[in-house]
This record gives C-alpha cells, structure tokens and sequence, in this order.
C-alpha cells in the first residue's frame, strides 16, 4: 500500500496535497497546501525578504542549512537577497517570520535552520516555470559559490 500511495503522489502531488484533512480542534477543515499556502501569503505580506528566503529554501536541499554557509553564498552573488547578508537583523527578522508560521527550524545555539520536503514542494508548486528556473539558478549559484570558496582555502 505505502508502494502504491508513493507512486500515486508522485503522479498526483498536486492534488494529494490540496485533500481536505480532517477538522482541527476548531473544527477547521483545510489541507496542508492550502493551510502552507495561507501562511505563505502573509510571511509575503508581512515581510517580502522572509518570503524570498524561503522561496531561496525551497530550492536548497532539504535537510540542515548552516545560516552562515547561506549567508557566505548570498554575499557572494545573490542581489535580491542581499539585505539578508549585509544585516544580522534582517536575517533573524526574517527567520523569525518564517518560524511564527513554522515554515521553517531553526536551531539557534548551531545557527542550522531546516526545511521539510512537504513546505519546499508547496512553495515549488506555487511558482510559475519562470520563477522555478530562477529559483533553481539563484540556489545553484550559491551553493556553487560557497563550494568553490572553501576548495579555493
């Protein structure tokens, strides 16, 4: 069955993740796209570089994110999210942003944030074509830069 379930979510993620799940203690009903998808719309309202840095995130891969090897590849190529690397305090805004609707870990005593897979496809999946190659390329070209910045030490 899990077999069964994992090649239907690749086939049909989309509207898997858009299913209605069961009432919340408010008696709520809402999926996990759209209740991910909600937050999103107000980390985006709330503060525009919080939304950027998990757009950056979710095409990171999933897993533990050093905030300093991010902030060394942002520093290093990335214009739009360069408040991000030349203030301490707008990173930890926006971090904090994005931790208020738990998109996102963080482990504050090793500066580690994390993603989960589900939050990375959601965000993914909010984007157009063209947003995604930029998003790919924007990640790709920090992780690229931080790399050949610690073989070139």
């Amino acid at each position: 069955e899990l077999r069964n379930y994992c090649v239907l979510y690749q086939g049909q993620r989309k509207a898997l993740l858009k299913r209605r799940g069961g009432a919340n203690e408010r008696g709520y009903s809402r999926s996990v796209a759209t209740t991910w998808s909600s937050s999103f719309q107000q980390v985006e309202h709330n503060n525009p570089i919080a939304a950027d840095l998990l757009r950056l995130l979710a095409f990171l891969p999933p897993g533990d994110i050093s905030q300093e090897v991010l902030v060394a590849g942002i520093t290093g190529l990335d214009e739009v999210l360069q408040p991000i690397a030349q203030n301490s305090l707008v990173l930890d805004d926006a971090i904090g942003e994005l931790l208020r609707y738990s998109l996102v870990g963080r482990y504050p005593e090793t500066k580690i944030l994390t993603i989960h897979p589900l939050v990375q496809q959601v965000i993914k999946d909010r984007l157009d074509e063209m947003a995604q190659q930029q998003w790919t390329m924007r990640a790709t070209q920090i992780i690229n830069h931080v790399l050949s910045e610690n073989l070139s030490t």
